[in-house]
């Protein structure tokens, strides 16, 4: 997934606002990955926790180009556009209503 890190500053007036950032691939695998595909869209503000790797390669033109990525470790969902939450019962609350 590609994730722009954007930056921000405070202006003269006191607001936070964004001033520029970059965009990154972002690489994750496992369930975690499979969480992602399935609980985040386009726009999704996440905090990535990973490792900036950068490499050399060849693009379509055969140049070489520097290509930086981060492989993620976790991502979390920001919760500042979330209008609601929905939870899954516990793995014992399914057992104790199973067991009644």
């Amino acid at each position: 997934m590609r994730v722009m890190f954007g930056r921000y500053r405070q202006n003269q007036g006191g607001a936070v606002e964004q001033v520029g950032g970059f965009w990154r691939e972002v690489e994750i695998y496992g369930a975690k990955a499979e969480a992602c595909a399935k609980h985040l869209r386009k726009g999704s503000r996440v905090l990535v926790l990973g490792e900036e790797q950068d490499f050399m390669a060849t693009d379509d033109d055969g140049n070489e180009v520097q290509v930086i990525k981060v492989v993620a470790e976790d991502v979390a969902l920001q919760l500042s556009r979330i209008e609601s939450i929905t939870f899954t019962p516990s793995r014992a609350r399914e057992t104790e209503a199973a067991e009644a």
